[in-house]
This record gives C-alpha cells, structure tokens and sequence, in this order.
C-alpha cells in the first residue's frame, strides 16, 4: 500500500505553496494541478521506454516527494501562518456552520463510501479500469488490440491517476479516490471563482453548499468515472482566467494552460467547456490596453498552446498512429450530424429535460412534460429521437423518473433554482459586469455542448461544469436573500439525502424500505426488473461478489466472475484470450488475472485499426467467449474445446493444453 506516497506529495505541495503565499485554498488548487502534471509526465516517460511498473514508478515519486521534503525542510518555519489558518478554519465553521456542517458531513459520507466500495459501474467495468489493467500488464500506454475503442481512443488522464493508485497499492481499493478528491476540488476551486467575482465569505460558503449539495456530483464523488475529474478542471481554468484580469500575472497563464490542458486529457467535453473561456481571455489579452501590440500577449498564447498540447501529446501521437487523428475515434458516434437551429432548439430541450424528472402518482408530471416534449418537436419539424441528433441503436426518447443512479440521476431543484435566478438576473437593473459576461460564459458553454454532441438519455453527468459554474452565479445573485438562504440550505440539505444514502450502485441504505413508497406511485408488474434491482441491502453488509454483480441481478457480471473463478483454478495457467463484444465487462477478469501475472488479450477483434495490433504468436490456453453455442472455435490454428459454459459466457480450452483440470 504504498500509494499513500502520492497523497504525501500532494500534502508537502499544498504546505510550499501555502507558505509562500498564505493563501490555503489557492495552495490546494496549485497542489492539484502540480500533482497532476507529475502523473502524465511521470507516465508518459516510463512509457516510452516500456517500464511502467511499480520498481520505476515509486523511485519517480520518492524522488518527488524527497525533493519536496527537503524544500520543506529547508522552508523558514511560518508558524504563525499555520495557526492564523487554524484560527480561520475555526472561525469560519463557527460563523458559517449553517453551511459548514452539511458540506463536512456530505464530504465524509461520499468519503467513506469511496473508500468501502467495490466498483459495480458499468463503464468502470468495459473501459475505464479495463485499459490501465491492460496498461499495466504491458508496462506502457500504447494501443492494444481489443473491439472496445473506448479502451484506447478516449482522453486518458482520470485513468492514468487511477493507474499511479493501483501500481503504487497493488489493488483498486483507493481508485474512488480521483473523483472524491475532485469533488473536495470543485469545492474549494468554486469558493475562489466567488471570491474573484466579488462575493463575501458567506457568498462563498453558500456556493460550496450549492456545489456540495448537485445530486450528479454526490453520486459521482465515489465512482471512478472522469466527469467531476474533467469538471474541476474546467473549473481551475475558470479560477485563473479571473486571477488574471485581476492582475494580469504571467504565473496565472501558465496555470490556466494546466488547467486546459488537462481538461482536455481527461474527457473530450473539457474542450467545448472551456471554450467561451478562452475567447475571454483572449479577447482580454488581446484588446485590453492595446494588448496586441506587446509581446508578453503573444508570449502568453504561446504558452498556452504548448503547454495544453503538450500535456497531450504522447494522447494525440498514440492516436494518431493507429486512427491517423489526434482524438482517435474519441468522438465514438456522439458527434452532431445535424447543425440547423431547429436541430440546437430540439437538443437544448431535451438535454434541460434530463432534470425535471421525478417520481410523482401515476407519473403524471413526467408524463405531462414528456406530452410538451413531444408537440415542441411536431411543431418544430423534428423526430424527438432524430438519428442524426441522438446517440444510440434506436433510442426512445423518455424523461426518466427521479434516481440516484450514477449514469441517469437529474439536478431537479439544483435546475430549477438556476433558472428562476437567472430570469430574475436578467430583469435587474443593476448588473456587474464580470458577473453578466461570467453568466454569458456559462449559458454559452451549454449552448456549444447541445450544439456539437448529440442527445444522450445519460448525459446528465456530461453537464456537471454546466452546473457549477450556474451555483456560483447563483451564490452571488441571492447572495444578500437571507430567509430565502435558509429556506434553501434546509431544502438542498433534505434533498440531497437520497444521492448520499441510496446510491443505486452503492447504497449505504437497503433499498428494500422504499419498495411500498414505490409501488404506491406507479403500478409495479410483478416481473418489473427496476423494482427488482432496488431490493439491493446495504453495501456495508453485502459481499463483493453481491456488490459487483447487484446481488445476481447483472448476468454477465456474475457468469464472468464464475468464469474467472473456473480459470483461477487451473495451476497451470498462463494465458486468456478474450474473444467478447466491446461493451463487454472485461475488468472481472482483468482484475484478478493480471496481478497474478496471467497474461489476457483480445482475440476476436474486428476493428480494421486495431486487429493489426493482436499478437500472431499468442497462443492462449483458454479462451473466454460470447460465442458460447459453439462446441469448438478456431483461432490462429489452433483448435478450442467448449469446456464451461452459462447463459452469456463459455470457456473453451486449447486442445493441447498440459491442463491438469
């Protein structure tokens, strides 16, 4: 477990940056991103020379941390900043404890469920833990053959934390902990932007409670996902575009090109958020006291594009090799086809209706709203579920009931206080001008995403940036509203209670209370899988095996779990083929195979680009299929013969296996 290294560095940065600056959060934000420069930079270089392993690894990171120890030690002792900052930190929860105590008992929560649970997402599960496993097997990040072009081709950087955590621990138990930490991130990132546009300490107490309290962000505060990863530093970027109009300071562009540049490494959405951005701190640059004419301006854009770029340049090469484009096939179909105003008006509403859904008698609100949706788009000319404009195998379009699923889950009051304070907003007389083009910024991030990607029924998370830099507008507009405050902080509080308890994938909670609240609110059929699923018992007193598989709910995770452990028991293994479909949840095996240095490739691939990259000599001993109707398959000459076999999944065995099963 000597991942704990990596927290150590992150700690002895926040104290450097801290006693140079005296100003904590700020430290936290530089810390972060320091950290997370370190993390590409330190895989990226082992990679290139085929070492990415633990030996390598943590002699990287304990030249790090020993070199930031001895800064540390060598620093002049500033005792009287640390106890001003215990004196403040306690100041603060006293006069703000009406903020302080729900923000402190969400973060413990989602920090103790992060820590106690097996991942159970589904695209945890096919690709984001699948591809660091494959990484670590290889000892590098180049590409490998496989049919789930996620695996390869998607933004990296949540991954390659997750990848420092498992090689330096030796398991996945701290893989929650990017998104956690991102989470206590987004927090303490969105009190400065509030700071920067002019709010008071309460101002920005009141935004971390806003922020705290989004049930998207709760829910993916313990997943391994990478949308609040990807939000924060959206988020970041956003901080150092306002500490430069403030005081024009070089360091705040090169922080900003971090910010970009890992924004874009870690999910392709981090380019369109952050856009509007860039075109305002451009635009600042440039004309601002006749910025163009000085040769610091074009400095600073230059440093922008290297450094952003350059975070990503072994992504983009790695890419480009294989797909022949820096992003790959990162786009994976979700890339708008129809760019007329009637298809953005389609979009832009559908993409709003992912937050109004709620659980009502006879669902007669989803009902209704889904009813308006449908005229909008009669009227507008449009099928609701037009194929050039929404992603999947013919989608049905549906507002979803209110759920805590990590995937689905909707911001309803989060959404409707946006919008009643931004109308209000417009009609005030009085308006700052950083807070109006803030709020434009924000609104235009929204609009650039409904009009490049099309509409997903779970792209809900996808709009996490979106949501947070709406709450510090928010903070700042009903900043001075003191009852309608505590109204609110009470309402949030009590709301956000079922994305913390009941998690759907997780549940501190047993669901199996809510399934008469349920039953009364809609007619159940006695076969009714989604009731079926919310019968789940609480994760503290479930197994792994029960986590994992939503207590033998999910069929392909339990038969792939049953087929590793058939194979685990064979002393004489050495190596699986994988001959599967790409949305397959090939980390079951992955997980307990690789780490016992059982080597697992795909075999079946199909993708003209990638099969080049399967190995002609790799002769697996058995094979773990989708195909299993068949008695016997073929590949690369060699016979295999079914030998296991359940509803999904077979197993079959090379022929002349020394298999002593």
């Amino acid at each position: 477990m000597l991942n704990y290294i990596l927290f150590l560095n992150i700690v002895l940065t926040v104290y450097l940056f801290y006693n140079q600056s005296g100003r904590f959060r700020e430290s936290i934000l530089l810390a972060f991103l320091v950290f997370s420069v370190q993390i590409v930079l330190f895989a990226e270089v082992l990679s290139i020379f085929s070492v990415l392993n633990f030996p390598y690894l943590l002699t990287l990171w304990l030249m790090s941390t020993s070199l930031l120890a001895y800064q540390v030690s060598k620093s002049p002792a500033k005792t009287e900043k640390l106890q001003r900052l215990s004196k403040a930190i306690i100041s603060d929860f006293s006069t703000y404890k009406f903020f302080c105590i729900p923000i402190s008992l969400i973060l413990l929560l989602t920090l103790f469920l992060a820590l106690i649970s097996p991942i159970n997402n589904k695209d945890s599960l096919t690709y984001h833990l699948s591809r660091v496993m494959y990484w670590i097997q290889n000892e590098d990040l180049r590409h490998f053959a496989t049919n789930n072009f996620r695996q390869v081709s998607y933004n990296i950087f949540s991954e390659l934390a997750i990848l420092h955590l498992i090689i330096l621990g030796k398991s996945d138990f701290a893989t929650n902990l990017v998104q956690w930490l991102s989470f206590l991130g987004v927090i303490t990132c969105c009190t400065l932007v509030i700071e920067r546009l002019g709010g008071k300490p309460k101002t920005q107490w009141l935004g971390a409670f806003l922020v705290a309290s989004i049930p998207m962000v709760v829910l993916q505060a313990t997943s391994t996902q990478n949308d609040l990863t990807v939000a924060f530093f959206v988020m970041t970027g956003v901080y150092f575009l306002l500490n430069y109009l403030q005081d024009k300071a070089f360091v705040n562009i090169v922080f900003f090109s971090f910010s970009l540049g890992l924004a874009e490494l870690t999910k392709g959405t981090g380019y369109i958020f952050l856009f509007p951005f860039c075109v305002w701190l451009g635009l600042v640059m440039l004309f601002q006291a006749s910025g163009w004419k000085k040769s610091s301006t074009w400095l600073g854009f230059a440093t922008i594009i290297l450094l952003s770029v350059g975070l990503n340049l072994g992504y983009y090469w790695r890419n480009w090799l294989i797909f022949h484009h820096p992003l790959g096939e990162s786009s994976g179909g979700m890339s708008l086809d129809n760019h007329s105003l009637v298809a953005l008006i389609s979009n832009i509403s559908r993409h709003l209706s992912l937050h109004i859904g709620i659980q009502s008698p006879g669902n007669i609100w989803n009902d209704f709203w889904t009813s308006q949706m449908l005229n909008l788009h009669q009227k507008l000319g449009i099928d609701i579920s037009d194929p050039l404009t929404t992603f999947g195998i013919n989608p049905s379009f549906k507002i979803s009931r209110l759920n805590t699923s990590e995937d689905y889950a909707g911001n309803f009051l989060h959404f409707f206080l946006i919008l009643a304070v931004s109308l209000v907003y417009l009609f005030q007389s009085k308006k700052q001008s950083r807070l109006s083009i803030f709020w434009f910024c924000s609104i235009s991030t929204f609009v650039l995403f409904c009009a490049l990607l099309r509409f997903q029924l779970f792209g809900s998370r996808l709009h996490t940036p979106f949501f947070l830099c709406m709450c510090c507008f928010t903070a700042m507009v009903i900043a001075d509203k003191t009852r309608f405050i505590k109204i609110l902080v009470i309402s949030l509080s009590f709301g956000v209670l079922p994305f913390v308890f009941l998690n759907f994938q997780k549940p501190l909670l047993s669901f199996k209370a809510l399934t008469a609240l349920v039953q009364k609110l809609r007619k159940v059929e006695s076969n009714d899988m989604t009731l079926a699923l919310y019968q789940k018992k609480s994760i503290l007193f479930s197994t792994y095996r029960e986590v994992l598989t939503h207590e033998g709910l999910d069929t392909q995770a339990t038969e792939f779990l049953n087929a590793t452990e058939y194979l685990l028991k064979e002393p004489a293994l050495q190596s699986v083929g994988l001959d599967i479909a790409g949305d397959d949840k090939d980390y079951i095996i992955l997980r307990e195979l690789v780490p016992k240095g059982i080597e697992v490739r795909w075999v079946g691939v199909f993708d003209p680009a990638l099969v080049k990259l399967t190995k002609p000599d790799f002769k697996p001993n058995y094979i773990v299929s989708n195909k299993h109707h068949q008695n016997a398959i073929i590949y690369h000459q060699h016979s295999y013969k079914k030998v296991y076999a359940e509803q999904e999944v077979a197993l079959y065995q090379i022929q002349n296996s020394t298999s002593t099963k």
